[in-house]
């Protein structure tokens, strides 16, 4: 399935790129990548960068700092190194949601639980689907996008529910309207991974969070703190089950109440698309910009 793109794309070498587009900078995601410096090297341009959550090592943000060609580096908060003086180039920043598109709905299904994320095996899908098994009185669903060059994964995933039982509705190919559509009809959001992953800052939870959706995520020091007091934590399926079940106890005001503190901590420590304004500001001053190019 093909996306619409408000920005326009270039598929082709990077030398190629810079000659038709003339930035004033590069911006990459992804902290180290030896083929994306050399390339960046002959540009001779500045380059900031993103980090991302597998990169679960302050060291990676250390070094990407030391290259002369990076200026900026943006890896999430729990990465930044404890250096003095890493505040000239390294700034920590959350993830970042479209809070204009993802909003608490107007009637939660309290018994729907959902799940959205990319295809590939350290999201533990099969968690997720044995936790289904355990509550069959809700509605599970699996809101799932095909992984670029393991696009075939999903047909694994599907397997995985078939074998048991299929206790859980998968759906495949959303447009980002149908996945906040999905959120703001569910009440709870549960999120699964493999224990020895490397955890940042899921963005399908800050969505959930900001569409006041009850969370329910695998224990880890990194992701309660993340999750805080928008949901809890599990470190079984049988206890992720129970945190699902208890639930069908809650009272109008108790459903309501966690809605709220979801919402409130979205907009309040996750901060939406505001999270880029520190992002372009760095960069416009790298670049010597008093404010972006138009259309750019």
């Amino acid at each position: 399935m093909e996306y619409e793109s408000e920005v326009p794309h270039f598929y082709c070498d990077l030398e190629k790129v810079v000659a038709e587009f003339r930035p004033h900078l590069i911006h990459t995601h992804w902290l180290r990548q030896p083929r994306r410096m050399k390339e960046l090297r002959a540009t001779g341009l500045p380059d900031t960068v993103r980090g991302h959550g597998f990169e679960s090592s302050r060291k990676k943000a250390v070094k990407a700092a030391h290259d002369p060609m990076v200026k900026a580096a943006f890896p999430f908060p729990q990465f930044v190194p404890r250096l003095p003086w890493r505040r000239k180039k390294i700034l920590g920043l959350p993830v970042g949601f479209d809070a204009s598109l993802y909003s608490p709905g107007q009637h939660k299904d309290r018994r729907l639980v959902a799940r959205v994320g990319v295809g590939i095996p350290s999201k533990d899908y099969r968690s997720f689907f044995e936790i289904a098994r355990r509550c069959p009185e809700h509605r599970f669903v699996l809101a799932v996008c095909p992984a670029y060059t393991v696009e075939s994964y999903i047909d694994e995933i599907v397997a995985i529910n078939a074998e048991l039982g299929r206790p859980a509705e998968i759906r495949h190919h959303l447009q980002h309207e149908e996945v906040a559509e999905l959120l703001r009809e569910a009440a709870i959001y549960l999120h699964t991974s493999l224990p020895d992953e490397p955890y940042g800052m899921p963005i399908s939870i800050a969505e959930a969070m900001a569409s006041g959706c009850y969370v329910i995520g695998y224990k880890l020091a990194t992701s309660a703190r993340y999750i805080g007091d928008a949901g809890v934590t599990y470190s079984s399926v049988e206890q992720a089950a129970s945190q699902v079940l208890r639930t069908v106890s809650w009272s109008a005001a108790d459903w309501e109440a966690t809605s709220k503190r979801s919402v409130e901590r979205a907009r309040s420590k996750i901060l939406g698309m505001d999270v880029l304004a520190p992002m372009v500001a760095r960069r416009c001053e790298i670049a010597r910009l008093d404010e972006p190019p138009p259309g750019r």
